[in-house]
């Protein structure tokens, strides 16, 4: 799911707004302590960590379907499925 840079910068501030809104907003909570621009900063990176990691488990689901003895059609029903269930093993597999 390639994100560009202005596609994850933009993101990245709409985030950063979002979670300031909110901290400023609820009773008891304070308010984010680190500046801004930090604050954005961390955004911007773990949406690109969660696009590389994305990208790694779908190359990684996509191989082991090709990889499979029996050819199975990219596109078909039983592509998909063999697909999805790599895929959500590979996330799995990345839980913290």
């Amino acid at each position: 799911m390639r994100l560009s840079d202005d596609r994850t910068t933009h993101l990245a501030h709409k985030t950063a707004e979002a979670l300031q809104a909110l901290a400023g907003g609820l009773r008891g909570l304070r308010p984010f302590t680190k500046e801004p621009s930090d604050l954005l900063a961390e955004v911007k990176k773990a949406f690109r960590e969660f696009d590389r990691i994305w990208t790694e488990v779908d190359r990684e689901a996509t191989e082991k379907v090709h990889s499979l003895k029996r050819n199975v059609p990219e596109g078909s029903r039983e592509w998909d499925i063999l697909y999805r269930q790599y895929f959500e093993e590979g996330l799995q597999k990345r839980k913290p």
